[in-house]
């Protein structure tokens, strides 16, 4: 896109008060999504790009999903609409999302251009509105494995390992093998926090040979 285009479509948006300025500017939010759209990028390929957080991406990249039915009667107009784009057409990854128009002529009467042009757009939003909820997801399940292998890690299991006086010196030294398996980690904090003499007694029985 040439500078002039981007900086014309931005004031627009700002303008017409669709997208606003925040704590990121208005031209920032469109680099997102211009370059999300370009590049078929996901959040982890845009935080290389632009070092934002996920969340932030999933924030305003919403924003110009909802507005995109608003701006395609204005910016998006096809030039034949009874033929697709030739990569639309001879490219699968775009099906069933974007269908095939026939070659053929039709005697039916023809459809108005708009309502064509948003029918095509509403379908892939829907395509990356999922794509976005998938990255979202996804970030969220990274952020909770990242909570519970610092909740139950070696090191914190060797702290209350520490604190439990009728434990030998030998013992915890064998401690440190059962330790390697992480269900027996969590199963150590759990049963340490319910009763510390339930959890000595499991952790000698798993040192027995």
């Amino acid at each position: 896109m040439e500078p002039y285009i981007f900086k014309s479509l931005a004031s627009y948006l700002r303008r017409k008060e669709l997208i606003k300025d925040t704590r990121l500017k208005v031209e920032e939010k469109l680099a997102f999504f211009l370059y999300m759209l370009s590049h078929n990028s996901s959040y982890e390929d845009m935080q290389l790009e632009f070092r934002h957080s996920g969340s932030t991406f999933h924030e305003y990249i919403n924003e110009f999903f909802d507005i995109i039915p608003a701006l395609c009667t204005r910016f998006v107009e096809p030039p034949r609409i009874d033929e697709p784009h030739p990569v639309i057409a001879t490219d699968e990854r775009f099906y069933p999302y974007f269908k095939v128009l026939s070659m053929k002529p039709k005697k039916e009467k023809r459809k108005n251009s708009g309502d064509v042009i948003a029918g095509a757009l509403e379908k892939y939003i829907e395509l990356k509105k999922r794509q976005v909820d998938d990255e979202a997801t996804y970030l969220a399940n990274e952020k909770a494995d990242a909570t519970k292998l610092h909740e139950f890690s070696i090191t914190k299991c060797m702290d209350v390992l520490k604190k439990m006086e009728d434990v030998t010196r030998v013992e915890k030294i064998k401690a440190f093998n059962v330790f390697k398996d992480a269900a027996n980690r969590e199963i150590f904090i759990n049963a340490a926090d319910d009763d510390k003499d339930t959890a000595v007694m499991w952790l000698r029985s798993q040192m027995s040979p």
